[in-house]
């Protein structure tokens, strides 16, 4: 009986494993068919063409950027070339680079996203932020340039404020204007054996069209053999939130002597 049951059974069109099978294949196309579509959505098309254009564009203009821009970062490269002709830029590279270099008789760290422009005319070097004017100058001049004071600590932090307040290649169509001493906050502190003068201070310059710059200003010094070497890292007073403050102390705080 059992058999003439399996045997009815298949004489009259019973699903068989083929037909299942079918079915598997048809449930195999239909997720290919759906993984396509979203691949070819708006958003991963956008998302690969981005891809493809910051690998043509970090591939093709280092090379020439490198030789022009003071860097060897390369989004800091391509950034810097998009940002001069207003051009969407890529996210700025995070963490800090070495400033070492062998006829200098210091040492710091900076931001990777800033640009390192040496001083031709004189000693030191500027490096900063393209895109937010965040900034670190190093300055050498002798010692004696220091106004005598009563106080020959306060007389170099007053000394090292107006090195970076008037620097040597300011404009004179602007206006700048040094804090008084009451707002020049200093201490010093021994590291290695050398002698560190750490000094925060406000400045304001005001444009040749009027308009008032104030900035946050974080300076290290240091005197060898009657020289001054210092640093002054600083941000435009209304972007200097926390975070970036801490970024400006940590390029402080890494200024060495050799």
């Amino acid at each position: 009986m059992a058999t003439l049951s399996s045997h009815s059974a298949l004489k009259h069109g019973a699903p068989s494993p083929p037909l299942k099978r079918h079915r598997h294949r048809h449930a195999k196309t239909t997720v290919r068919s759906q993984r396509q579509e979203s691949d070819n959505s708006p958003n991963s098309i956008r998302k690969a063409t981005s891809n493809r254009r910051e690998t043509v564009l970090l591939s093709t203009f280092f090379p020439l950027l490198a030789a022009i821009r003071g860097s060897d970062d390369t989004t800091t490269i391509v950034n810097s070339f998009l940002s001069a002709y207003g051009l969407p830029t890529f996210r700025a590279s995070k963490g800090y680079k070495a400033y070492d270099q062998f006829e200098d008789d210091y040492y710091f760290e900076y931001p990777k996203s800033w640009v390192v422009v040496p001083n031709r005319l004189r000693g030191g070097v500027y490096i900063s932020d393209f895109q937010t004017a965040d900034k670190a100058t190093v300055e050498e001049f002798p010692l004696s340039d220091v106004l005598p004071n009563d106080d020959p600590v306060l007389g170099l932090a007053v000394g090292v404020v107006a090195k970076f307040v008037t620097p040597a290649d300011y404009i004179p169509s602007d206006r700048l204007e040094l804090p008084p001493k009451e707002k020049i906050k200093y201490q010093r502190e021994t590291i290695d054996g050398q002698e560190y003068l750490y000094v925060q201070f406000p400045s304001s310059t005001i444009t040749r069209s009027g308009y008032q710059v104030k900035r946050k200003n974080a300076a290290v010094a240091a005197v060898r053999k009657g020289s001054v070497y210092a640093l002054c890292a600083s941000a435009r007073s209304e972007q200097a939130t926390p975070k970036k403050e801490a970024v400006l102390e940590h390029v402080v705080q890494s200024f060495r002597m050799r």
